[in-house]
């Protein structure tokens, strides 16, 4: 979605912003499920390589910032740790 959306926007010829957020790694972590939290993480790092790649691959960085943020940190709770010695 992140390159669609880089894409459609450059397609315009303006200059313009991109926000990309990956909420489910906040829900995962809430309901201490490492398994979507895990997935989001992944899917977040996807993100951003995708992003710039595209940038590399459409005129590099002369004009590009890229700002990799949180909006808060949370705390991941293992209940049980002995489920991952399995």
């Amino acid at each position: 979605m992140a390159t669609a959306a880089l894409e459609v926007l450059a397609a315009k010829g303006k200059p313009f912003w991109l926000m990309v957020e990956a909420g489910d790694v906040d829900w995962g972590s809430h309901g201490n499920d490492i398994d979507a939290t895990i997935g989001a993480v992944k899917s977040g790092d996807d993100a951003f390589r995708a992003i710039t790649g595209w940038i590399e691959a459409h005129g590099g960085w002369d004009d590009t910032a890229v700002i990799v943020t949180s909006d808060h940190g949370h705390m991941f709770v293992l209940e049980q740790p002995e489920a991952f010695a399995r």
